[in-house]
């Protein structure tokens, strides 16, 4: 995340596409809410969730509900996520 933002501050464009920084952001934090997520995303409202709609249709992310206030949705990283990082080659 910190090179991405790196690349934000000093080029003016994103390392990271918006899709792959959503998951990794994931994978750090292990659940975000909607609306955290969504704001920090450079994506427009409408781009955002159809982002969403396609890594859920991939499984790489699942929707949620909150423990603490069944209002919220949370994501989290599907179950496609884990075997597919299991064949990144090791950088």
């Amino acid at each position: 995340m910190q090179i991405d933002d790196f690349f934000v501050e000093k080029l003016n464009i994103p390392a990271l596409r918006p899709a792959a920084r959503l998951l990794f952001y994931i994978m750090v934090k292990r659940s975000v809410s909607i609306k955290e997520a969504m704001l920090d995303s450079p994506l427009s409202y409408r781009a955002f969730y159809i982002m969403i709609d396609r890594l859920k249709d991939e499984a790489l992310l699942d929707v949620e509900s909150d423990d603490e206030d069944r209002r919220v949705r949370r994501l989290v990283l599907g179950h496609q996520f884990d075997r597919i990082m299991g064949k990144l080659p090791i950088f």
